[in-house]
């Protein structure tokens, strides 16, 4: 697969009132079609695979930074894509953040060079999958050329190498992505040659790259690759997959007649080490679009890194919006329940904390944040499935979770059959709670939460005052615990409820005496 992407250019009229502003494209002869959009839609009498393999590629080998959309244009030739990131900040207005990638998700289904690029099918819910086969039939017509006999496009005003690599990435948000991700990867990815882009890769003063032309690489290097790979260049060995053609042949080989505009030393020169550099730093960034596989990187991380780290998580939670929205659907038909907690369950297992709460809360008859339209069957085994899920929450650090678990733990309810009450793990988790840094602005800790901290404090010294469920009795440790609820509750103004609690204080410390 080899795909071009059109420079363009911006010319600022410094002399007319206004400085304005003028967005300059080459024109490109053939027929123009625009294969998908921004915001979902595919088209569904497209004759080309190429097009929504290439933005499923961006999704995967940018390590799900950001994904290319909106592609348009003559064949592979494309012009003015439209990129989403994480962040949804930068790009443009365009860039619809983790919601386009849903949307493009949602409609796309893996095509034949997707599979031979090694890429992983993004998981669909049954009834998704259902609508994508529907639409895969219609595009079984669709055929991948190879080299040569394209439909040919450009024209003599316009210099298109399909030999070089876009510029898919030129700078990623500084916010999103692993902390291990080096922008040099993405800043030394050559461009598509443009007579308008100076010499050498510099920066303008917004931070935004100036690209290099690059890609005429000397015929001599272009004829040893030639007879490594039996002398054909347009059309791929049958013992190599078009991923490995493309990993390999990364400036492709054409001869090109230069326009008389175009002197020698205004293009770049790249080598093959340089690429072979490129493709190596970029190995461990590559990441599957299959949540089985993202679970399996995020299980050797620990468990505050797992939390809200996923991006591929946080598509998989916009999806849920979408169909709570009714977005997937006609706007007389119900939206799809199932599929929203199939994408709940898969944010879940990505590490997105409020898919785990709301999961925690629906599976145990509790009322929840997100779907709270949906409802599921009250049995044993959803019951089992929301402590754990709670319990997974709590662990991340959430605090009613915490409150949650410590009472489940505590009282016996919402613990589920393959549990018993443990005052251990009751205490333990109260006192997690009570540890949590819930303070309001002015560093006092926050009276108004539903669990204020007295309360929890007097729970903790009533189960050691009185002792059971594996846990033993210490009155020195639940008399300073009443205590200490005590002059929390003078604290929050409740001087009736102190006092009670200083009384009960008393009575434990009697017992040590006893």
């Amino acid at each position: 697969m080899q795909v071009d992407i059109m420079q363009m250019c911006i010319l600022e009229m410094k002399d007319r009132a206004g400085r304005p502003l003028f967005h300059l494209e080459h024109y490109i002869e053939g027929k123009y079609i625009k294969y998908n959009s921004n915001s979902g839609f595919v088209r569904d009498d497209n004759i080309r695979l190429t097009p929504q393999a290439f933005s499923h590629f961006t999704f995967e080998r940018s390590g799900h930074q950001l994904i290319v959309v909106d592609i348009q244009g003559v064949g592979d030739l494309y012009t003015d894509p439209q990129i989403h990131t994480e962040c949804g900040t930068d790009f443009g207005d365009g860039n619809l953040g983790v919601r386009g990638m849903a949307l493009f998700f949602h409609s796309h289904a893996c095509n034949k060079i997707c599979k031979s690029m090694g890429l992983t099918p993004f998981d669909h819910s049954p009834q998704e999958k259902a609508v994508l086969d529907h639409s895969a039939k219609m595009l079984q017509s669709a055929q991948t050329v190879v080299r040569g006999i394209e439909e040919k496009c450009g024209s003599s005003r316009v210099r298109t190498m399909s030999g070089s690599r876009p510029p898919l990435l030129s700078r990623l948000s500084e916010n999103s992505g692993d902390d291990n991700m080096s922008d040099m990867a993405f800043d030394s990815l050559p461009s598509s040659p443009s007579p308008a882009t100076p010499q050498g890769h510099r920066f303008d003063v917004h931070g935004w790259p100036i690209f290099n032309d690059v890609d005429n690489l000397n015929n001599e290097d272009n004829n040893n690759r030639d007879s490594e790979n039996g002398g054909d260049s347009g059309c791929p060995s049958e013992k190599r997959s078009e991923s490995d053609e493309m990993e390999n042949r990364p400036h492709g080989n054409y001869n090109r007649r230069r326009f008389e505009s175009e002197s020698e030393d205004s293009f770049g020169k790249v080598s093959v080490e340089k690429w072979n550099q490129f493709l190596t730093s970029r190995v461990h960034i590559h990441r599957s679009s299959c949540v089985a596989s993202e679970v399996q990187r995020l299980n050797n991380l620990e468990i505050e890194k797992k939390i809200g780290k996923s991006i591929l998580g946080k598509v998989h939670l916009a999806m849920v919006r979408y169909h709570e929205g009714g977005r997937f659907c006609e706007k007389d038909q119900d939206w799809d329940q199932e599929s929203a907690i199939f994408h709940l369950e898969h944010a879940a297992h990505c590490g997105e904390l409020e898919a785990i709460i709301g999961l925690g809360l629906m599976y145990s008859q509790l009322p929840h944040h997100i779907l709270t339209e949906v409802s599921v069957e009250d049995t044993e085994k959803n019951r089992i499935k929301g402590f754990n899920y709670l319990l997974m929450a709590a662990e991340a650090g959430d605090r009613p979770s915490m409150i949650h678990i410590a009472r489940a733990y505590d009282t016996g309810l919402n613990l589920g059959t393959d549990r018993l009450r443990d005052w251990q793990e009751a205490l333990f988790w109260y006192n997690s709670a009570l540890n949590m840094t819930d303070y309001d602005e002015g560093g006092e800790y926050d009276g108004t939460q539903d669990e204020p901290k007295y309360l929890l404090l007097a729970r903790e010294a009533e189960l050691l005052f009185t002792g059971g469920f594996k846990l033993e009795k210490d009155p020195q440790r639940s008399g300073d615990l009443y205590t200490e609820a005590a002059e929390s509750a003078m604290e929050a103004m409740k001087g009736r409820l102190a006092n009670q609690y200083y009384q009960k204080a008393e009575e434990a410390w009697a017992l040590m005496e006893e």
